[in-house]
């Protein structure tokens, strides 16, 4: 009887508790009095026996029933891993950095509802997926949003765009203007109304309050540091975790902070976002590996060691954040995929026509030779970080290392005869300009040595004698010119907004570049260098200008990622569209027939989110 109601398959028939069981032997012993009683008063020795008896069944049927019950213990729920794709409704041409509210039951991301084809007329914007609807909404007001982030209450969500921080309720009505934020690099708010973010990409942490304001410098950088990104608070509402960015690897920390006088320490090595959530755990990621690690959030201190969650974690923006985000109860969404791209050709109308090489972690910036044959890229490491320069021998799809010093080097650009290049380096600290012979890479000379600025070249003169390049120091960008021979270089257009991406015409009469003077990224072109005839050639979003060898061809990416083309015989010609480019970037063949761009292996912009219900079940 007391086995069978430990393990009886009908829950209302079966023993819930200890305190089930004692009820139980309780009724069996008063039954047993009864019946004794009704007995012959002198059977009492009889009975005296059968109690001991009684006594010593009953320890041993409570011994078989408490290990039954331990047997029985609720079972933790097992995670549910889902593919959480974003609905037909809208056509989502591309969806990303999405971010749980802090209960877990709204996604909160950024995506264009354009059509079939993303339209350059309807940038991204912020919508709201509630988890209990299968329809997301979008947030109206939010056109061209950046780096969404939740209020602690969940009814507000707060975000960067045109060059501000903004906020949103989510029920409904027009967004707020915090302050001024030239650049983005992320943000948290905390339940007393205060607001930390990065405001112009490099340097400290800003606080301000979120009903708007003057914001304040906040941290402090340390040495070797160039920025402060991606905070997030921890439960006490003082103490905030972020990123320290620098120019080498070892130098970037995972940091502890403080809202009580700003003062930080390094947490670990890291070249990462990381978030707290509950119970204290730090989520992070480290070569494409999503990772989480026990932290005592009174001693704000890391325990153990890191376990694995999920592979290959992408990047959702620039300067190393990624594609993760979970609640504080136990709702966890990442984005997995690998971070390799093919590069191939293409004709004006994008169809393929074959590959260069094998498939890498391309950078941002790959260029043709001037004779056709090669092509230079910069490659990322495994933590997304600009690591070496490599050529592709096109026609034999043979690719040699032309950098090996462990720092960054990126941004190559050939010189008119290709026999060198000139790039970025940060093997001194902040990037500057090096210079090497394609015959002897291994030699490399320097040619600015700046100590705060950094220095990238977008052009090369095509009569040999001038480097084009932006020097940014903190949030300001503008693009100078250097000698070819090294000396001192100055600027050509150094105005209160971003100019970058020079590019000179094949004849030195000219050159384009992007400004962000009108509130976004558009593409000007005016003659070089007297700064005369100055026009805007795009209207909705640009970046990326090249020129076609003859001069009279002007390309551009158009916002949302189309590649553009502007007849530069006339003044008064409209851009059109030629192709939609399949990854981030594209260089152009002297007659303007071929293009070569960057496939990505897995597209991240429309791979679906994976959703886990319980992740720290999965963990364990």
């Amino acid at each position: 009887h007391v086995i069978a109601k430990c393990l009886a398959k009908d829950p209302d028939h079966r023993w819930q508790s200890a305190s089930d069981v004692a009820s139980e032997l309780e009724w069996i012993g008063t039954s047993s009095s009864q019946a004794q009683g009704i007995s012959a008063i002198t059977r009492r020795t009889s009975r005296y026996r059968a109690t001991t008896i009684a006594l010593v069944a009953a320890a041993l049927i409570a011994a078989v029933i408490a290990s039954l019950l331990l047997l029985r213990r609720p079972v933790v729920e097992q995670p549910i891993l889902l593919s959480f794709t974003m609905p037909p409704h809208g056509s989502f041409d591309q969806f990303g950095q999405a971010v749980f509210s802090p209960d877990g039951s709204s996604i909160v991301f950024l995506a264009n509802s354009s059509g079939p084809t993303f339209s350059a007329k309807a940038p991204p914007a912020l919508w709201i997926r509630q988890l209990d609807r299968a329809e997301p909404r979008q947030l109206p007001g939010t056109q061209g949003a950046l780096e969404p982030f939740w209020s602690p209450d969940g009814k507000s969500v707060g975000f960067f765009a045109q060059g501000k921080l903004k906020r949103v309720a989510v029920a409904g009505g027009p967004p707020q203007n915090i302050c001024d934020a030239p650049q983005v690099g992320g943000a948290a708010w905390n339940r007393d109304g205060v607001i930390i973010f990065c405001s112009q990409g490099v340097g400290p942490l800003y606080r301000v309050d979120a009903r708007g304001g003057t914001p304040r410098p906040l941290t402090r950088l340390a040495p070797r540091e160039e920025a402060h990104r991606w905070p997030v608070f921890l439960p006490d509402g003082d103490h905030f975790v972020f990123q320290g960015d620098a120019s080498r690897a070892e130098d970037h920390h995972i940091k502890i902070g403080t809202l009580h006088d700003g003062s930080s320490r390094d947490l670990m090595q890291a070249v990462t976002n990381a978030i707290y959530v509950e119970p204290g755990q730090l989520l992070f990621v480290r070569g494409g590996s999503l990772l989480a690690q026990s932290f005592d959030v009174k001693q704000l201190t890391l325990i153990g060691e890191p376990r694995v969650i999920a592979e290959q974690v992408v990047q959702n923006d620039d300067n190393h954040h990624f594609e993760f985000s979970a609640s504080q109860n136990g709702r966890l969404i990442y984005r997995s995929g690998s971070p390799d791209s093919q590069l191939i050709w293409v004709d004006r109308a994008g169809r393929p026509l074959g590959t260069v090489g094998d498939a890498r972690r391309v950078g941002l910036r790959f260029r043709i030779s001037p004779d056709q044959q090669r092509v230079i890229i910069d490659q990322d490491d495994a933590d997304g970080r600009s690591d070496d320069i490599w050529i592709f021998d096109t026609a034999r799809s043979v690719a040699t290392r032309f950098t090996f010093d462990p720092a960054g080097d990126f941004s190559p650009v050939w010189s008119p005869d290709g026999s060198r290049v000139v790039f970025s380096s940060q093997r001194f600290g902040p990037a500057n300009l090096h210079v090497a012979d394609v015959a002897t890479p291994t030699t490399v000379r320097r040619l600015t040595s700046f100590v705060e600025d950094q220095v990238v070249p977008d052009s090369w003169t095509h009569d040999g004698t001038m480097i084009v390049a932006e020097r940014s120091l903190k949030a300001d960008i503008d693009i100078w010119t250097f000698p070819a021979a090294g000396g001192e270089g100055k600027p050509y257009l150094a105005t209160p907004f971003i100019e970058r991406m020079a590019a000179v015409s094949p004849d030195d009469a000219f050159i384009s570049y992007v400004s962000n003077e009108s509130g976004r990224d558009e593409v000007y072109v005016e003659r070089f260098p007297t700064h005369a005839g100055r026009r805007q050639l795009s209207s909705a979003g640009a970046d990326l200008p090249s020129w076609r060898a003859d001069g009279r061809e002007l390309f551009f990416i158009a916002l949302g990622g189309d590649l553009m083309s502007v007849d530069m015989t006339s003044e008064t010609a409209t851009p059109k569209v030629l192709f939609h480019l399949p990854g981030n970037s594209y260089d152009v063949t002297h007659d303007g027939q071929r293009f070569i761009v960057d496939r990505p292996v897995d597209d991240h912009f429309r791979s679906p989110l994976t959703f886990v219900s319980n992740w720290m079940a999965e963990r364990k």
